[in-house]
């Protein structure tokens, strides 16, 4: 649903009209903005119907408050999805992309995903949930950095933007080192210090491979084959932080 409204946002805006990388469905043409839309449509309906199903299993009619603050939740997060680029007002021509990219990929799926396993708050587990939200974070502002110049022209205000493109350098830097001090924290303060728990950090040799690459391009669209690396960078920190704790 994100990413279709992204499309759709973008596209009927002109954002992606001269963006290079990857192919836009609208900017492209090969989608029309009704064909989006009505697709975009079918999404949210698939989102609330599976979404309420999976809180009724969760907590049912015991736990009511839970099920009705999932509810706001959950619809708060269809709500964030759509207004990213869609609307008169879209946040993510407004700088906050960044912010809301965290808080949904981040805190409200680490934790939401233990609330609704446990019935229980454990918070403790914001480390890891700020972890996996600024690795999310760094795609976006990756994405932001490649798409620099054409944002630029459509008035598409990014913290990239706000930042300038040093800065915006210094920041994805953070945003990738960051979460494996945070994941360290967690093991320490949670008193699960066995070696395995530590393999995640051997990921800090392909982040620092990443980061050279992404300081010495000056070129930003060339950034776009460092999208994926990062995407798969992320779901390996997950795997090799989690598994130790399960087998």
């Amino acid at each position: 649903l994100s990413n279709f409204a992204n499309d759709y946002g973008d596209g009927i805006r002109g954002t992606d009209k001269n963006k290079k990388g990857e192919q836009r469905m609208i900017a492209s043409g090969r989608i029309s903005p009704k064909k989006m839309k009505s697709a975009i449509v079918f999404l949210v309906f698939l989102t609330l119907i599976s979404g309420i199903c999976l809180l009724w299993l969760a907590f049912g009619k015991e736990n009511i408050v839970y099920l009705i603050g999932f509810l706001c939740i959950g619809g708060g997060a269809v709500l964030s999805a759509i207004y990213y680029t869609m609307g008169k007002n879209p946040y993510g021509y407004k700088g906050w992309g960044d912010f809301f990219v965290f808080l949904f990929f981040g805190w409200v799926a680490v934790l939401g995903s233990y609330v609704l396993q446990t019935n229980a708050i454990d918070f403790l587990l914001f480390l890891p949930a700020s972890a996996i939200g600024l690795l999310s974070t760094s795609v976006l502002n990756l994405n932001n950095l490649r798409d620099y110049e054409t944002d630029l022209v459509a008035n598409k205000r990014t913290m990239v933007s706000i930042l300038s493109i040093p800065k915006a350098k210094i920041y994805h830097s953070l945003l990738v080192v960051l979460p494996f001090l945070f994941m360290v924290f967690y093991f320490i303060f949670s008193h699960q210090t066995q070696p395995s728990n530590f393999l995640f950090l051997t990921l800090l040799i392909p982040v620092l491979v990443h980061l050279k690459k992404v300081w010495t391009t000056v070129d930003l669209t060339l950034l776009d084959s460092e999208l994926s690396k990062i995407g798969k960078l992320t779901f390996l920190f997950v795997l090799l932080s989690s598994l130790p704790l399960v087998i």
